[in-house]
């Protein structure tokens, strides 16, 4: 049956087009939208203490890209081997530097002994 449906003649590329929006662009405002309609988005404003604590890191005089860095960490919204895993995506959850502990974002920050030694050769990371 479906072999049977005839096929278009139009020579468009296919596109992606976001129908919530009237132009058919995605705005990350729109998508904030939808996922608080769909319930997969909770408000953070009742937490109090952690808002100040917020507001103080984003006073802070670094650059916004570490700020937002900071807010992806602490929010897991960083991927990783263990983040994939949860996601239903079939891994090898260790971690494939040191093949000692799951890759998540905090061994690789603070844990996997090869990162460290990586971060102490190129001097990025003062440990």
């Amino acid at each position: 049956m479906i072999s049977s449906i005839p096929q278009s003649n139009s020579v468009t590329a296919d596109s992606v087009v976001w129908h919530y929006e009237k132009n058919g662009e995605y705005t990350v405002r729109s998508g904030y939208k939808v996922a608080m309609i769909n319930g997969q988005v909770t408000s953070l404003s009742g937490l109090g203490g952690c808002n100040t604590l917020w507001n103080s890191i984003w006073k802070l005089g670094i650059p916004g890209k570490i700020k937002v860095f900071i807010w992806r960490v602490c929010h897991q919204w960083i991927l990783s081997l263990v983040s994939l895993e949860r996601r239903g995506i079939q891994v090898e959850w260790l971690c494939p530097r040191c093949n000692r502990k799951p890759d998540t974002i905090s061994h690789a920050l603070w844990g996997c002994s090869k990162l460290k030694e990586i971060r102490k050769a190129s001097k990025v990371w003062s440990e």
